[in-house]
């Protein structure tokens, strides 16, 4: 199974592997304000985590992020839909970057 940047770097079709330290890189993605957030981004903890971005909603406490995620659990067999609040995710050290458009051998 893929890990969280393995599953991103697939998603993304970098044609690489691509940790989560090396996929915020100006080669790759260049940061994005919450703001401008949109499908197909990715939130990321530098050396921890990323999340591909599905959707964007609003909840009863602000905007909604929906994404899929590579996981290790067993609820949804490797690779889950899940929702956080924008304000979770933002305390949480995630920072939101878009997808360069590479071109590949």
């Amino acid at each position: 199974s893929l890990d969280c940047s393995g599953f991103v770097s697939y998603a993304w079709s970098t044609g690489n592997y691509f940790t989560t330290r090396s996929l915020p890189h100006h080669m790759i993605s260049k940061p994005v304000s919450w703001g401008a957030l949109a499908p197909g981004d990715i939130v990321n903890v530098a050396g921890s985590h990323v999340r591909l971005v599905e959707a964007i909603g609003t909840g009863p406490h602000g905007r909604v992020v929906k994404v899929i995620e590579s996981s290790s659990s067993k609820r949804c067999g490797g690779v889950c839909r899940s929702s956080y609040a924008e304000f979770d995710l933002k305390i949480s050290g995630y920072r939101p970057y878009r997808r360069l458009n590479l071109k590949t051998p």
